[in-house]
């Protein structure tokens, strides 16, 4: 037999490769193809990594969650919300134990053209924050009156209050001063100024018991405190004294600002009725 030569022999088995060795570096391979496809997984899946652009973990105000759609079940908010103030004014003024009748009008002071003021009448006042003075005995529900409107986003205030036959006797000089400044006659002027403003002794204002109601000016206009006075003011005891449609009957021209107080039951009575206290009193 024939023997190759040494470097025939030696150049077959390095092309052939040792078996051990290949096998060696096979496992090498496969290890290192495992570990990188782990390793590679895990910096995929780390948290925070994987919101899409746009993605947020807030709920979408164009995509209420299924409690800010269902009336039953409403959103639990963070924290909850602060109360607001108590400045709500109340429904109904509340309402006496005692409920007057029509008889009960022996108390209700009526004072006009045809009925002058007691000669010893007299009144005990209070001084309001303006200067205005009013009856001590309306002072309470006036104010609840006014802190009720104001509450409403209506804001009045007493533009006057009691007189004196002094000051009451210059409104008349002034009124029929401004109608002879204007041409009228003295007798003319004289009947327009009776019109608007009562002789001495037979003004509400002189009882303390009336009050002209206007507009702050600021906030609010003088339709908006009429329109409210003529809707609530009698469920504070006022009543509008010199309706549009009784001027015949008061002799007085249609005041919207000019109220009187008879007590909250009786303005009920006389609000209910439609008529002006003129005709209440003489019906009961």
């Amino acid at each position: 037999m024939a023997t190759q030569p040494r470097g025939k022999r030696e150049a077959q088995r390095r092309k052939k490769g040792h078996p051990l060795r290949n096998l060696v570096i096979l496992l090498l391979l496969i290890a290192l193809v495992g570990f990188g496809g782990y390793y590679g997984s895990r910096l995929l899946n780390q948290p925070g990594k994987t919101t899409a652009p746009g993605a947020s973990a807030v709920t979408s105000e164009a995509e209420p969650s299924p409690a800010v759609s269902t009336p039953d079940a409403p959103p639990e908010a963070d924290e909850p919300e602060a109360a607001p103030e108590d400045t709500e004014a109340p429904d109904t003024p509340e309402t006496p134990e005692e409920t007057a009748t029509p008889e009960d009008t022996d108390s209700i002071l009526l004072v006009n053209k045809d009925n002058p003021l007691p000669a010893d009448y007299s009144v005990e006042l209070i001084t309001l924050s303006n200067g205005s003075q009013v009856a001590a005995e309306i002072y309470p529900d006036l104010q609840r009156m006014f802190d009720d409107a104001r509450a409403q986003g209506v804001y009045p205030v007493v533009a006057s209050g009691f007189r004196s036959a002094e000051h009451q006797q210059e409104l008349m000089d002034e009124r029929i001063q401004q109608y002879l400044d204007q041409g009228y006659s003295r007798a003319d002027a004289e009947a327009e100024a009776l019109l608007w403003v009562n002789p001495v002794g037979t003004s509400e204002h002189q009882t303390g018991l009336a009050v002209d109601i206007n507009a702050d000016g600021v906030h609010s206009a003088g339709y908006e405190v009429y329109d409210w006075l003529a809707e609530n003011a009698w469920q504070y005891g006022f009543i509008l004294r010199y309706p549009e449609d009784k001027v015949s009957i008061t002799q007085t021209d249609y005041e919207p600002w000019h109220y009187r107080y008879v007590g909250v039951e009786q303005a009920r009575l006389i609000y209910e009725s439609g008529l002006c206290l003129e005709e209440y009193l003489a019906q009961n």
